[in-house]
């Protein structure tokens, strides 16, 4: 599902459920790209707690959408808020679906148990009609750099 930049109706849950009720999930596409989300951040995260699926795009995180989808894409993934990760890939030049880039960086940031997740298991498990997981954040301070690093493990 991918909604309007320039509205988002207020029965938007209420639409998707009717939909999950016919056997369809809800897979929100790239959120952190959403102008309107962007401001309305709470949104993301009560559709979450309402049981539908998160995406971002691999180009998100890397930056290569601006700095705003890139602070929303990395706070997603810091409150637990991303289910997968995609290309959005739309031609070999200008949006290349380079899935791996962005893999290496969720691995380096987050640890290979959230990349695999986000990359491997969840989409695996979409297609085949599986168990989508989520993932619960846990700060923890690093050690000699001073910065904060995150463990991540399953629900």
């Amino acid at each position: 599902m991918e909604l309007s930049d320039m509205m988002i109706f207020p029965n938007t849950s209420d639409i998707w459920r009717q939909l999950e009720n016919y056997g369809i999930r809800i897979i929100l596409t790239h959120p952190e790209r959403n102008q309107i989300l962007q401001t309305k951040f709470e949104q993301i995260e009560k559709w979450v707690s309402e049981g539908f699926y998160m995406q971002v795009t691999a180009m998100s995180l890397l930056g290569m959408f601006g700095k705003k989808a890139h602070k929303i894409a990395t706070r997603m993934l810091d409150r637990g808020l991303v289910h997968f990760v995609a290309s959005d890939g739309h031609d070999i030049i200008g949006r290349p679906p380079r899935l791996d880039v962005a893999f290496e960086w969720v691995k380096e940031r987050y640890g290979s148990d959230l990349a695999e997740l986000l990359f491997i298991d969840n989409p695996r498990a979409a297609v085949n009609g599986g168990y989508v997981d989520s993932y619960t954040p846990k700060a923890e301070r690093s050690g000699a750099s001073g910065f904060f690093g995150r463990m991540f493990g399953r629900e």
